[in-house]
Parts: structure tokens; sequence; C-alpha cells
């Protein structure tokens, strides 16, 4: 028995000690940035270019910049020029509202400057503005067309992450 004993303690000092071992994994993940406004007119019309008549469209606005992001409209005429006069233009008034963005400013009473921005409106990070969330975009006439024919203007609706 003595020797049973002795040949068990032996095996238990020459048998390989059981080591706690840890490790570590570095979990990554990305989410693609996206900074869009969608469903935007493609033409809108108005059916009599006097004044107080209006337009709206509703538009799509998403941005998941943690900072935040910047909306702008811009009128590439400075206002809704005369397609026969160009030194004429019906001064107009773009209004944006929504959860997020609100704002409004006029085209010049005046044609000549192009590439005006009427509304440039900031606004930080929130969940809705990450998911996307709906907006209108108002344009009012501020005055009457004068000459016959058409009018005309592009207005470009920007959204920029900051």
């Amino acid at each position: 028995m003595k020797k049973l004993l002795i040949a068990t303690a032996a095996a238990a000092f020459i048998a390989p000690a059981a080591i706690a071992q840890s490790g570590g994994a570095q979990i990554t993940g990305v989410v693609d940035p996206v900074c869009e406004v969608s469903d935007l007119f493609a033409n809108l019309g108005f059916a009599s270019v006097t004044q107080g008549a209006q337009i709206n469209d509703g538009f799509g606005v998403q941005c998941n910049d943690a900072d935040g992001a910047v909306l702008t409209v811009i009128s590439s005429e400075g206002g809704l020029e005369s397609d026969d006069n160009e030194d004429f233009a019906v001064p107009y008034t773009a209004t944006v509202s929504g959860p997020s963005f609100n704002g409004s400013g006029s085209t010049p009473a005046q044609p000549g400057p192009n590439d005006v921005t009427l509304v440039s409106d900031f606004n930080a990070f929130t969940t809705g503005l990450a998911a996307g969330e709906a907006h209108n975009l108002n344009i009012t006439l501020d005055a009457t067309g004068l000459w016959a024919g058409g009018y005309s203007d592009t207005i470009f609706v920007q959204i920029t992450a900051q």
C-alpha cells in the first residue's frame, strides 16, 4: 500500500499542470456614412406667375453624421427668371419646414446674382435625421411676372455632413 501511495504521489508531480489562459479579440464594425436628399421634385410649375402663388413639394433628408448637418437651398438664377427677358426675374421666398430643418429666405428683388443661398440651417445630430425624415419646401412668389412667356429657375437642396 505504501508503494501505491508513493507511486500516486510521484505521478501527481510529474503530470503537466493545467494552465489557465485568457485571450482577447477586438470586435469592430463600420456604419457607412449617409447624407442625402431624396424624392425632391423633378419639375414644379406655377399655374400663374402672380404674387402670392405657391408651390409645395415634400422631400426626404437623411444624414447619420454624429456632428450634425447643414441643409442649404440655392437658387441658380436668383429668382424666377424670364425666359425671354433675362434682365427680369420674379422674386420669391423659399421656406423649408420639418423636424430637423426650418428656415426661409428670399431671392433679390432685381435680377443679376446667380447661385443665391436662400436657406442654410444647421442641426445637431438626431436619431430622426440619422434614420431619415420628411421635410417640405414651399415657394411663394413675391411679385407678378410682367412679360409674356415662360419663367424658370433651378433650385438645389443640399445636405452636408459636419
